[in-house]
């Protein structure tokens, strides 16, 4: 059982005064949009996706879209740079988390990610 989760974090303006994100929270794999501050799914309502090996190259395809990269150890996948909405201010950092993957398949997507 492999499970793939997209997590979000938004920073606006006046969360970064404050140390703080704006919100931070999972996003739903079949997103279409960038998510505004209150969009993110909560932990207590998401439900997790089970994926199939087959549909990794989905996953890493979302990743993509999203510039998540993978460290120099696979260990952690997550957007070097920041996504900005020009119209609010709004900073997105994005990360994927998988689960039940081997080491040898955990790298093979981070070369992917490169």
């Amino acid at each position: 059982m492999i499970t793939i989760d997209f997590t979000c974090s938004i920073f606006t303006p006046e969360s970064t005064e404050n140390g703080d994100s704006a919100d931070n929270g999972f996003i739903d794999p079949r997103w279409d949009s960038m998510p505004a501050v209150g969009d993110l799914i909560r932990p207590d309502d998401y439900e997790r996706k089970i994926w199939r090996a087959g549909e990794l190259r989905e996953a890493i395809e979302q990743a993509r879209q999203l510039d998540i990269r993978a460290d120099e150890g696979a260990d952690w996948f997550y957007s070097i740079d920041t996504n900005e909405n020009y119209q609010t201010g709004a900073e997105y950092t994005y990360a994927l988390h998988i689960v039940g993957v081997t080491d040898a398949t955990r790298k093979r997507i981070a070369r992917l990610l490169q």
